[in-house]
């Protein structure tokens, strides 16, 4: 059983908290309260629609200030258990510094612990949530980071062919104005492939009415053409997104997306 003077400290340390995070996410409630009214002011929207977005916002901001909240609640517990003459009691019946820090960095660290594993895991899907609500009321792709001023660049490797695709952007489940480059292992050009709309909801991607340019320069019009890649409209989607939106897994799985297509992925390990 955990002896009562660590039961005390461990109650006061998490009360602190309590208060501290509660005092800090009605802050937060406010300010996204006030900039969602802002930003919906010219549409014809429900009052609620501004509160759910605030209310599903909250939480993710909430855990990117976690660390000023351990700080403060750490201040705030050392004053009340010195203020209270708590450290004199403790200190009568034998206590040093050392335990009744090592009880304090140990409640903080499971505590780390449930906020990493549980409590981002909520704010990471309430935050995709939210990007998926708010992108319905804006036309300028805001809340998606879509790479480049020239558009979205993948490169793929499938089947001993190296894919670099080129696309004015990604709308539902569609690549526009697209330039697909095809290379052997070799990196020896094989074909030019061009097309205004590409349907790339599965792996699987199909072409209506492909300009194919072959290392000969010579162009033909294929109306039917298939294409297999390691990516969907879906995957392409996450690539991009805000990783603040993505749980642990997700940002595993973006990881390995991020390797296959030779991108840095010094953000994701830090996030």
């Amino acid at each position: 059983m955990i002896e009562t003077y660590k039961k005390n400290l461990i109650l006061t340390f998490l009360k602190n908290i309590l208060i501290t995070a509660f005092f800090f996410l009605s802050l937060v409630i406010i300010i996204n309260t006030l900039e969602e009214i802002t930003f919906f002011k010219n549409e014809n929207v429900s009052f609620i629609l501004p509160i759910l977005l605030t209310f599903l916002n909250s939480f993710s901001v909430l855990f990117e200030i976690f660390p000023f909240i351990f700080l403060i609640s750490t201040m705030s517990f050392f004053y009340e258990i010195l203020n209270k003459e708590e450290l004199i009691i403790y200190k009568s019946y034998g206590l040093s510094n050392l335990k009744i820090i090592f009880t304090v960095v140990s409640s903080a660290f499971f505590l780390g612990i449930f906020i990493i594993s549980i409590f981002y895991h909520l704010s990471s899907n309430l935050k995709f949530m939210y990007f998926e609500i708010k992108n319905n009321y804006t036309t300028d792709d805001k809340y998606l980071a879509m790479v480049t001023e020239n558009g979205i660049w993948i490169k793929d490797q499938f089947n001993e062919k190296i894919l670099i695709v080129n696309a004015k952007n990604l709308v539902n489940e569609h690549l526009n104005d697209v330039t697909i480059t095809v290379f052997d292992n070799a990196n020896k050009f094989e074909r030019l492939v061009t097309s205004k709309k590409i349907n790339i909801k599965k792996k699987l991607w199909s072409l209506d009415n492909a300009v194919i340019l072959n290392e000969t320069s010579e162009k033909r019009i294929e109306e039917n053409l298939k294409i297999e890649t390691n990516f969907n409209s879906q995957i392409i989607s996450n690539l991009f997104s805000n990783l603040s939106s993505l749980n642990l897994m997700k940002l595993q799985k973006l990881k390995k997306d991020y390797k296959i297509l030779g991108y840095s992925i010094t953000k994701i390990n830090s996030y």
